[in-house]
């Protein structure tokens, strides 16, 4: 650590220079392991990534809280803040909107990033000096090298070994070919993968300049074509955006002489590179408009959220809880898909005005107008004050850096990374070094100055509180030995037994999991309590020992994770038991876990058992026995409270309800059965309105009004769902019209049945119930007959 941490700082006491080492440190890991990790055993691959920024945000944040609480006075200066008001006010306006939301459960998640994002920031503005930059500069360049390696893996897999063709190939993991040929590597998305390939290039291409060093080359020429290879349309509209303002800047700036001579042709080249990226952009935009339709009705309707609340916004996190009602019913059309959610707005600067209103977006574009100008003025003061035959080092760092906020900030007009923790971590990183390296110090060194200074030596305690220090000492390292063996006690849950048998990508991963949780456990466990034991500030010894519950909390997260991807699994295999005690596992370890409530609630649908009974692994309590209605539409109650639309929750909820209607109606309890087909019919209306294009809502309508003698009132919901009110195309299939033609039957609708069943037929020639219909009917009635009486059938 000790080259790392360089200094002309003198006399800083022990303990402090060890907590300031360890927070770079940390800090570096956490980076570089978001970077690289992917975990396919959890039901989400990215929750690795996640959980490396819960807990290691945590971890990270309590170490800088101990730093803070041991530098006492020195901590901060008022001279300081100037330089950190973006970021506390944001961090303020963050816990006001967080407080602020209805559904604070679903926030949770997003108020953790953005916390540990704005704390990155404070982190590297205040601790880091020029060898820890240089650090942190090769760290992510090293994980730039695994991540476009295992790219272009990805890339040779597909090209020799296609995943159409071939089970096994290149790439040992279960994940090969989920995207089709697009690459994705390390980040299980090619979106996310395209955001920090693309950022992480003009980092690389800045140290190229300012090294010489051949070595970047091929980094950077695999990185150009993993961007390609990603086939992400809005990374190469940032790509054109950011290439712009580096040839501009770097020309004006590092090349002034040259720029003034050459002056027209400079500007041509930086405004041909985006011209050509939104050309391509265009050309693949007419091959897959589905993409560009998606994002305009997806950001037509934010716009229509942040109408509702725009000065305070919704809450940060909302967005996938309020964007159900304000879904537009295109978005099914093109997803082709109706048990799906929309997490976020396709567009950063959107989703932060509709979570945080006007006031917190204007705090976002001060933070990101605040560093872009400091930068640029310190740009241009390093390279005009310079006397050198070249610009200093940190020049080219902060060029790098600030063309890759620009890239990435580029990138989120079109594109959701930024609300993903594997590219989200950047939007405290940047701006944090960005500012660091325009100051051209890290905080602390100002605070200490450059003088030798006399080291203050720390009074004796008196016994009292000598007691009560041996006391937070202690605690703190029985603290750290319990929380470790907790972890390990639970990392066979997670991981699973080794086994010989395992394949290759499975062995690898448990390995390597097993490898990074064995380091990252006993080496944060030695920092705390070496901090414990060398410490003589209460504050800091509170800070570790508060920091315990919040790690172990999102470590359940991570567990929970793994439990749900389990239950699905039970379910699928209609090992019911077995799912649901996973899925009680799961909502006890993370309460907000939205899908898992509903996973469940569709278990306890599908089951549906009847016999009253008391079992408290399937969430009874209190000793009362239940059924599986009424721990279906508990749990599904307790969804709604969560989030009041969640993807299809009201039909899920209508279907359970028939259900119930059925079994009364198999005891000869009608009134009851009736009761509950009311009740049916109103989640039905509240799902069709959600999503006014899934024609079993129209069926099940449908269904209950035939069982009722209303077979009027059943045609016009089949007719509704063939003409829908929102557009003037049809939704033609030919169960709708197969349906419709058995209704049309039982009022005596002879040829209006016998044009349904055509039809039915034109659409799916090989659907043998309409074709049987239709040659039934023709054979009972020849075109031009009438039955004597509408073929009515008695209700039942």
């Amino acid at each position: 650590m000790s080259k790392i941490q360089q200094s002309a700082v003198k006399n800083v006491p022990p303990v402090v220079d060890f907590t300031r080492k360890a927070v770079v440190w940390w800090l570096c890991a956490v980076y570089f392991l978001v970077s690289v990790c992917f975990y396919l055993r959890s039901y989400d691959s990215a929750q690795i990534k996640i959980t490396l920024v819960q807990m290691g945000g945590v971890a990270l944040i309590a170490l800088w809280g101990c730093l803070l609480a041991l530098e006492g006075r020195k901590a901060f200066r008022r001279e300081d803040l100037p330089a950190l008001a973006p970021f506390l006010c944001y961090l303020a306006y963050l816990l006001f909107s967080f407080f602020h939301s209805p559904y604070m459960g679903p926030s949770i998640d997003d108020f953790i990033r953005y916390n540990f994002y704005i704390a990155v920031a404070l982190i590297v503005i205040t601790e880091f000096n020029r060898p820890a930059v240089g650090k942190l500069t090769k760290t992510l360049i090293a994980a730039n090298w695994v991540v476009s390696a295992y790219g272009m893996l990805q890339f040779l897999d597909a090209v020799i070994y296609p995943p159409s063709q071939y089970s096994t190939g290149l790439d040992p993991f279960l994940w090969r070919g989920a995207f089709g040929h697009r690459v994705f590597s390390t980040y299980g998305n090619p979106n996310f993968f395209a955001d920090f390939v693309l950022l992480i290039s003009f980092v690389v291409l800045a140290q190229f300049l300012k090294t010489r060093a051949w070595r970047y080359l091929p980094l950077l020429a695999m990185n150009l074509l993993n961007l390609y290879l990603t086939e992400t349309k809005g990374a190469w509209l940032g790509l054109g955006a950011a290439c712009f303002i580096f040839i501009i800047v770097y020309s004006f700036v590092f090349l002034r002489d040259f720029f003034s001579k050459n002056r027209l042709k400079l500007i041509t080249l930086a405004v041909a590179v985006p011209v050509f990226c939104g050309l391509a952009v265009t050309y693949y935009a007419h091959k897959r408009m589905n993409s560009v339709n998606f994002r305009v009705f997806t950001w037509l309707s934010t716009w229509e959220m942040i109408e509702a609340h725009p000065l305070l916004g919704t809450g940060v996190g909302t967005f996938k809880v309020i964007y159900p009602a304000y879904r537009r019913p295109q978005i099914f059309h093109i997803e082709g898909k109706h048990n799906t959610e929309t997490d976020h707005a396709e567009n950063e600067y959107f989703e932060q005005w509709m979570d945080n209103g006007l006031i917190g977006f204007g705090i976002f574009l001060w933070i990101i107008v605040f560093t872009l100008v400091t930068g640029l003025k310190a740009l241009r003061r390093m390279v005009r004050d310079n006397t050198g035959t070249r610009p200093p080092p940190e020049a080219y760092d902060l060029l790098g850096y600030l063309t890759a906020f620009t890239a990435t900030m580029s990138h989120n007009f079109f594109d959701v990374s930024m609300r993903f923790v594997s590219s989200g971590v950047f939007l405290g990183l940047l701006p944090g070094l960005i500012l660091n390296l325009s100051r051209g110090k890290a905080l602390y060194e100002l605070h200490y100055g450059e003088e030798a200074q006399p080291r203050q030596t720390q009074p004796a305690p008196s016994g009292l509180s000598f007691c009560v220090l041996v006391a937070l000492r202690l605690a703190v390292i029985a603290g750290v030995i319990v929380l470790s063996v907790l972890l390990f006690r639970s990392l066979s849950d997670v991981q699973g037994p080794y086994a010989v048998g395992l394949p290759d990508g499975e062995k690898i991963q448990w390995l390597a999991f097993g490898a990074v949780f064995l380091v990252s456990v006993l080496g944060l466990g030695f920092v705390a309590v070496k901090i414990a034991a060398t410490s003589h500030s209460k504050t800091a010894l509170v800070i570790l020992l508060a920091a315990l519950y919040p790690i172990h909390l999102t470590w359940g997260f991570f567990k929970a994770d793994v439990y749900h991807n389990l239950a699905i699994y039970m379910s699928k295999r209609r090992d019911w038991d077995q799912a649901l005690s996973y899925y009680e596992k799961v909502s006890k370890l993370n309460p907000a876990f939205l899908m898992s409530f509903y996973f469940r609630g569709n278990v306890y649908k599908d089951r549906f058992d009847m016999t009253l009974q008391y079992r408290p692994e399937w969430g009874d309590s209190n000793n009362t026995p239940r059924t599986d209605f009424d721990r279906a539409l508990d749990v599904y109650e307790h969804l709604r409270k969560m989030a009041p639309n969640y993807v299809q929750m009201h039909y899920q909820m209508g279907e359970l309800y028939m259900k119930m209607a059925q079994y009364h109606l198999g005891r000869g309890e009608n009134q009851q059965a009736q009761a509950m087909l009311d009740k049916a019919l109103r989640r039905f209306e509240l799902y069709h309105n959600l999503d006014p294009v899934f024609p079993y809502t129209y069926y099940m309508r449908a269904n209950i009004y035939n069982g009722r003698g209303e077979p009027a009132k059943a045609e016009k919901e089949y007719l509704d769902a063939i003409n829908p009110f929102y557009k003037q195309e049809k939704n033609e299939s030919a169960m709708s019209y197969f349906y419709l033609a058995n209704t049309q039957l039982r009022l005596g609708k002879i040829d209006d049945a016998r044009a349904s069943l055509k039809r039915a037929v034109e659409l799916e020639p090989e659907y043998p119930k309409a074709r049987e219909m239709l040659d039934m009917l023709s054979a009972r009635f020849p075109p031009g007959a009438r039955p004597a009486a509408p073929l009515v059938q008695k209700r039942p």
